[in-house]
């Protein structure tokens, strides 16, 4: 386009040359000047998720909200947020009506399956092997776990509805706009999974706030699932990348000395006890038996307490963060404690 407006002005300059020098220098230096201002516009997603000066966070981790500019890390992630959102909710629909067919015929093997729906973030996805739906290398071999110990054979029917980097207020607004659908929702032999908010403490939330997401989930599901059906929570897992991750969040979330933290493991401890206690409240609420509410500890095989530099165990989780196939499994005999517990 630039071009184009050059040579006009360049015809225009040699009829009046009188006009030339201001046409040709003037000109074309304003209009660089405008194209640098437009491209060096600020990028609205470049912003920290809690404002360094206060450390008030963008979104409430117990109010549904889609990704916003303040969550997502670029624009690419957030349309690619809305996209795998969307086929989410295919699988969902796909699903329902394949629990449909299931209800109506009841006496066939694959019908007596129960559902067993998996709600969470990247942790959670990796089931699928994908993160935002895209194939992942961390997650190799995980798929093959949940087909071997989670899927018809051992009496489950799963369905994955978890999108990576997600924080509770993400999974609530998901579960809101398409992702909870009565055909299992409803069915009392259903089994909900839920492992989030490890992400709310990676973008720098407190572990309040953070406790009051998870428990926001968990009211959302007591609200709207079969009072017969099972919820099973997990307390947010280890996670070792402290050192290199927690720099980043510093300010707002630093010591008293001004350096950053070390660790994530205080806020997690600090967050999995609000939870329980925040559960048991719950339970009282709506008279929720264990059978029907239990949070789960599923973290402390992946701790490593031989060596505290690494605090979880690099064999079960490589990055620091995220279980490999052999930490899924440990994960898979968690679920399977509590179905066998019921």
């Amino acid at each position: 386009m630039f071009q184009r407006i050059f040579l006009t002005i360049k015809l225009y300059s040699q009829r009046h040359r009188r006009y030339s020098i201001w046409i040709v220098v003037v000109v074309p230096l304003l209009l660089y000047i405008i194209n640098v201002a437009r491209n060096t516009q600020p990028d609205p997603f470049d912003q920290p998720f809690c404002n360094p000066s206060d450390g008030v966070c963008h979104e409430k981790p117990n109010v549904a909200s889609p990704r916003t500019v303040y969550s997502a890390w670029n624009k690419e992630q957030y349309d690619q947020w809305w996209k795998y959102h969307e086929i989410l909710n295919q699988r969902a629909a796909e699903y329902a009506a394949k629990r449909t067919i299931y209800q109506a015929n009841p006496h066939e093997e694959q019908q007596k399956t129960r559902p067993l729906i998996l709600l969470g973030d990247s942790i959670t996805e990796s089931w699928l092997g994908t993160g935002l739906g895209l194939p992942k290398h961390r997650a190799e071999g995980v798929p093959e776990v949940l087909n071997s110990q989670l899927s018809a054979s051992q009496g489950f029917d799963p369905l994955v509805l978890a999108v990576s980097g997600d924080q509770t207020q993400h999974l609530l607004w998901r579960l809101q706009h398409g992702q909870l659908l009565s055909e299992y929702s409803n069915d009392p032999t259903a089994m909900f999974v839920v492992l989030i908010g490890t992400n709310n403490l990676g973008a720098g939330e407190l572990p309040g706030p953070t406790a009051r997401g998870i428990l926001a989930v968990v009211e959302y599901l007591l609200k709207n699932t079969s009072k017969e059906s099972s919820l099973l929570i997990f307390e947010v897992l280890p996670r070792g990348d402290g050192k290199t991750w927690l720099q980043d969040l510093c300010p707002p979330r630093c010591q008293m000395s001004g350096l950053p933290y070390t660790s994530f493991l205080p806020p997690i401890q600090k967050t999995n006890q609000a939870v329980r206690e925040g559960l048991e409240k719950l339970r009282k609420t709506y008279k929720a038996s264990e059978s029907r509410l239990k949070l789960m500890d599923g973290g402390m095989e992946f701790l490593d307490s031989a060596n505290p530099d690494l605090e979880v165990k690099e064999s079960l989780m490589p990055d620091l963060l995220h279980p490999n196939a052999e930490g899924h499994k440990i994960l898979a005999k968690c679920i399977h404690q509590f179905r066998d517990h019921k």
